[in-house]
């Protein structure tokens, strides 16, 4: 094992084993720590310049302990257009899947995308399934949702079948973006009204009870639910 790790006298390696996607998001955690030791101490030094980068090609699905499968961004991220008819075959019929139906699924590539810069995702997004009937059948046959679940986006798959086009989005997260330019470690430094932990914003005592002479104006009253 040392050797396959080329480790040097006084060096270290760390290991770990474990399920699914767990030892990558460990080691990613370590690695961060132990980088910000060698900062602190004036051992490592990041270089100034800015280096950005899309991370594409993200797994569709993901398996749960359980053994179903998740969206691994959300249940309306289209798969790569090449691997559609993958998720659309397996996904024609209500059935319990196969596990060689599982592996398929597990193997697909979704059109989510994430932007980073100097190692701070600041933005992400996909391009959304604009079918109706192929939106149905991913959220009922992949997903394994109930049909009172899969009603509850009735209002989706009426949009969808008025003839909504192809779109995607994207979500920019400014407050980590003037963070990472302006050398800064918490994106509350940046923030103008950051809240506490506990969510509350100390500048306006927000969130708070609202009085119904602030209510009368937007024609909004707060009724109490019966009790019996």
């Amino acid at each position: 094992l040392t050797q396959k790790m080329g480790a040097q006298p006084g060096g270290s390696f760390v290991l770990s084993i474990g399920p699914g996607e767990s030892p990558f998001l460990t080691l990613g955690r370590v690695r961060s720590a132990v980088a910000g030791v060698l900062k602190s101490r004036g051992q490592l030094t990041f270089s100034q310049d800015f280096h950005a980068s899309w991370v594409v090609d993200f797994p569709l699905f993901e398996e749960t302990p359980e053994g179903n499968l998740a969206s691994t961004h959300h249940p309306f991220t289209a798969p790569k257009l090449e691997e559609e008819e993958t998720v659309r075959r397996i996904c024609a019929n209500s059935h319990d899947l196969s596990r060689d139906e599982k592996d398929e699924l597990l193997g697909v590539r979704g059109q989510h995308y994430d932007v980073v810069l100097n190692g701070v995702e600041v933005g992400g997004g996909s391009v959304r399934i604009h079918d109706p009937v192929f939106q149905k059948s991913l959220l009922a046959n992949a997903l394994g949702l109930s049909n009172s679940v899969v009603g509850r986006f009735s209002h989706l798959f009426e949009a969808l079948e008025s003839g909504c086009p192809p779109h995607a989005g994207i979500a920019l997260g400014l407050d980590r973006l003037i963070a990472v330019v302006l050398g800064r470690d918490s994106i509350r430094d940046v923030i103008a009204f950051p809240k506490s932990p506990g969510g509350v914003e100390a500048m306006t005592s927000s969130p708070s009870t609202v009085s119904d002479a602030e209510l009368l104006p937007f024609h909004i009253a707060v009724v109490q639910k019966p009790t019996n």
